[in-house]
């Protein structure tokens, strides 16, 4: 019987478990996110400003920084047991912990203000200018992944 090499690591890590484990995760975050929205919108009437998805200061906000720094911090944990994988899961420790950052001061906003001021450009191209620069540092982490 061949078995697939894959699965399970050196250290004794079912990847596939782990890999489900963070999506099972990843879906019940979504849930409860999506069900405080709902409640703020529909039963609170938008009076609960922490639990709106588009404040920089609220509940959402401090997930997802949360989120994406335990991210980094387990990449960087991982990269002293797999030492085959340590230059990528470094990087991918510093991007992660990169975003986390950002989401937590509201760098990319700011950066994004300041580009199109200097560019004598009006707000409403703020949405178009943090995004040119986040595309490849996302690109480059979901290559990481």
């Amino acid at each position: 019987m061949a078995t697939n090499p894959t699965t399970t690591t050196e250290h004794g890590v079912d990847e596939r478990s782990l890999t489900l484990a963070g999506v099972v995760l990843a879906l019940v975050a979504v849930g409860v996110q999506t069900a405080f929205y709902l409640a703020n919108v529909y039963v609170l009437d938008r009076r609960v400003g922490t639990f709106d998805l588009d404040s920089e200061g609220g509940f959402p906000a401090w997930a997802a920084s949360v989120a994406t720094f335990s991210t980094g911090f387990a990449a960087l944990l991982l990269s002293f047991v797999d030492t085959s994988r340590r230059a990528r899961l470094l990087a991918l420790a510093a991007a992660a912990t990169f975003f986390s950052f950002d989401e937590a001061i509201v760098l990319h906003e700011r950066a994004g203000l300041r580009a199109t001021d200097a560019l004598g450009l009006s707000d409403t191209y703020l949405r178009i200018a943090w995004p040119i620069v986040y595309l490849p540092l996302l690109a480059g982490v979901a290559v990481l992944l």
